[in-house]
């Protein structure tokens, strides 16, 4: 499946929508913390594949599958399988 193409600023309305709270911004990355996972976002028009993929393994920590992490950065939607908290 192929990775999907997405910005900083989508990534991180996305994120948080499942509890990720932004905690600080600086230079052009963005912080995201829930719970004890910590994430850096850069703010760029597109993300690259390192960043993507990084993003993917930790929904996965969370418990998504890695097919429901992709549709989910690739639509930004909340199906149900991924109301998880």
């Amino acid at each position: 499946m192929r990775l999907p193409v997405v910005s900083g600023k989508e990534v991180i309305k996305y994120l948080s929508r499942i509890c990720f709270k932004h905690i600080r911004t600086r230079g052009s990355h963005a912080f995201l913390k829930r719970l004890n996972l910590r994430i850096i976002i850069p703010l760029h028009p597109e993300l690259s594949k390192g960043v993507t993929k990084s993003i993917i393994l930790i929904l996965e920590k969370i418990g998504y599958s890695r097919k429901e992490a992709i549709d989910f950065i690739r639509s930004g939607m909340l199906l149900t399988t991924l109301l998880r908290f």
